[in-house]
């Protein structure tokens, strides 16, 4: 819960930029245990990944990517930095769609993995462009 007041929009800047990389380093530390986070956290994070402050956005995408590799889903890796890039531009989901689409699933798709790929789903799909 405190991490998440860090990432809230009332939130300062610096406050956001630090709450961002005190989670990548426990992203790196502790993979396991950010994963079981990961619902909680993933949209906040993406949501700052378009902040208008260049540092915030800078350490947004650097947390992305750290939490994301915090799936635990091999089958997924591959497609994690198509899942960064669409979380920071609504330009780059239709590409990470299509992606995903083509992602065949060995291991068993736990919470974590979801986590990571129902926002990216759900805005690519919401999406009134016909493309996808």
């Amino acid at each position: 819960p405190a991490f998440l007041n860090g990432l809230a929009v009332k939130a300062k800047p610096p406050q956001k930029e630090a709450t961002l990389q005190i989670i990548s380093a426990l992203a790196a530390k502790a993979p396991r245990a950010v994963g079981y986070l990961l619902v909680n956290l993933v949209s906040p994070v993406a949501d700052l990944t378009c902040d208008i402050k260049k540092e915030v956005k800078q350490a947004a995408l650097e947390c992305m990517t750290a939490i994301c590799n915090c799936t635990g889903n091999k089958d997924l890796e591959p497609f994690l930095p198509a899942v960064v890039d669409a979380a920071s531009s609504i330009d780059k989901t239709h590409n990470c769609v299509e992606k995903l689409a083509g992602c065949i699933f060995v291991q068993n798709v736990e919470a974590p993995a979801l986590a990571v790929t129902i926002p990216v789903l759900t805005r690519g799909l919401n999406d009134k462009n016909e493309e996808v």
